[in-house]
């Protein structure tokens, strides 16, 4: 169950929630070097704080979407990645955008 979920099902306003992922980006990535960890730490912790004292209780809103597939890039044959869109997404309005150098 994620953070989100939990909030949703005690019924409080899932938008106000923010996430500090200490783990993930501090102390996994920073293991051998931990004073460096730490400074880390209390910035991003200071940034978290900082962030939820500007969120706000949002209400969610339905939109209806069109599933569509866009490819932009440079491709080197855009013909067959044309021909791979329409097999690919049959049925699908598809937009290929081509650059050239």
């Amino acid at each position: 169950m994620t953070f989100r979920e939990t909030l949703e099902r005690t019924g409080l306003n899932l938008y106000l929630y923010t996430h500090l992922g200490l783990r993930e980006q501090d102390s996994w990535v920073h293991h051998d070097h931990p004073d460096e960890a730490t400074e880390k730490a209390v910035r991003l912790k200071a940034a978290g704080i900082a962030k939820a004292r500007h969120i706000e209780a949002l209400d969610p809103i339905g939109l209806q979407a069109k599933r569509h597939v866009l490819v932009v890039g440079m491709m080197p044959n855009p013909v067959t990645d044309l021909i791979d869109l329409f097999k690919i997404a049959p049925g699908k309005e598809r937009f290929l955008v081509e650059v050239h150098p």
